[in-house]
């Protein structure tokens, strides 16, 4: 239930005289629903009455909206909408220009907005991008490289490859230590990714319709596709950018002072949504403890209610499994043999496999149910 594009449809005419000037201009509106009417229409903020006149290359601050009027643009298409717009001057004071106020100057020819401001005029729907940091676990790293502190003090650098990658190449993955045991917790490292903000005007029936909306969107994930790009008023080339559901998170939203234009009945709001390509997620390394309780005790200690008692688990050889112990996926541990002549040597515990969440999918977010600031 909202007007989703306005677009600028051709000029009526004019009528100028010693005493008052009027213009009267044509849109095309398009609505998302059939069940949408001409209210819903002019509620959009192109059509506010009192605002300023300004229509493609032309502009007069003296002239305001008076008159709006709405048809469907055709009887078989109940989306598409024409919106006649008659802009006037007030009333002029004795002796002055119509829409002077004063009794001298031609305010009518002026490029300067009248005294009492038209912030939509002034201050247009705006699209800017700024970045932001955040810590995150080094889930994946390179091992290129040992240093050594000698007795004098000096770092000598050493390219090792004893971790070995595939092929023999540089080791990638977490970080961990020469014998392959992971640091826990990992190391973090700072992650930057961008912050769109999107400033508009929204009425204040709008901010009162959907307030439940607004109050309980930040944080939140956006469920389905979303597009950002620039609002109508860009007068260059366009930004335009599809996004994927749950790259995008909201990080804040700002309701303006909401007495300041009241007589105007309209208010400043600003969507701040932070992007992350690859999903905006919890992960972790799939990993467990390596202690399990004792065997060789266990139902003994039970049946006379008590603990078990812990040991640490071991391999086939007796040699004690890193703790915590990495796991494949499935619930298994994740070890690979280090073969010798055909027998086993040693085993190495690569901790090489993610565990990722995303949001709870019932309890979604619409960011298509946001008002529109364009």
């Amino acid at each position: 239930m909202a007007v989703i594009e306005v677009i600028e449809h051709r000029y009526v005419g004019g009528n100028f005289t010693r005493d008052t000037y009027s213009v009267e201009v044509e849109y095309q509106a398009t609505t998302d629903a059939k069940n949408d009417g001409p209210d819903i229409v002019r509620r959009h903020p192109m059509f506010r009455l009192g605002k300023s006149y300004t229509f493609a290359g032309d502009r007069n601050a003296s002239m305001i909206l008076k008159t709006v009027s709405v048809a469907l643009l055709s009887e078989g298409v109940r989306t598409k909408w024409l919106v006649s717009c008659t802009f006037e001057s007030p009333e002029p004071q004795e002796g002055g220009e119509p829409g002077s106020g004063t009794g001298g100057g031609d305010p009518g020819n002026s490029d300067q907005p009248p005294n009492d401001g038209d912030p939509t005029l002034l201050d247009p729907p705006r699209l800017s991008i700024g970045f932001a940091t955040k810590s995150h676990p080094m889930m994946r790293a390179k091992y290129k490289w040992v240093e050594e502190l000698d007795f004098n003090g000096n770092v000598n650098y050493k390219y090792v490859n004893t971790l070995g990658g595939p092929g023999g190449g540089p080791y990638v993955g977490p970080v961990c230590n020469s014998v392959s045991i992971p640091k826990v917790p990992q190391p973090e490292r700072e992650i930057a990714y961008p912050i769109f903000k999107l400033e508009g005007w929204l009425s204040l029936d709008e901010v009162n319709e959907k307030k439940k909306v607004l109050f309980a969107a930040k944080g939140k994930l956006n469920s389905l596709h979303y597009k950002i790009e620039s609002p109508p008023t860009a007068k260059k080339k366009k930004f335009s950018m599809n996004c994927e559901p749950y790259t995008l998170r909201v990080e804040n939203i700002q309701i303006g002072d909401m007495t300041d234009f009241m007589p105007l009945d309209m208010v400043r709001v600003s969507y701040e949504f932070a992007f992350k390509d690859d999903y905006w997620f919890h992960r972790e390394f799939d990993e467990s403890i390596a202690i399990r309780p004792d065997p060789d005790t266990y139902n003994d200690r039970v049946s006379a209610g008590l603990n078990p008692e812990l040991e640490i688990m071991r391999d086939e050889r007796g040699t004690a499994l890193p703790n915590p112990v990495p796991l494949d996926g499935k619930g298994e541990i994740n070890r690979t043999l280090v073969t010798k002549g055909g027998k086993a040597e040693a085993s190495t515990y690569p901790l090489s496999y993610f565990l990722t969440f995303l949001p709870d999918e019932k309890d979604p977010f619409i960011f298509q149910l946001l008002p529109k600031l364009w």
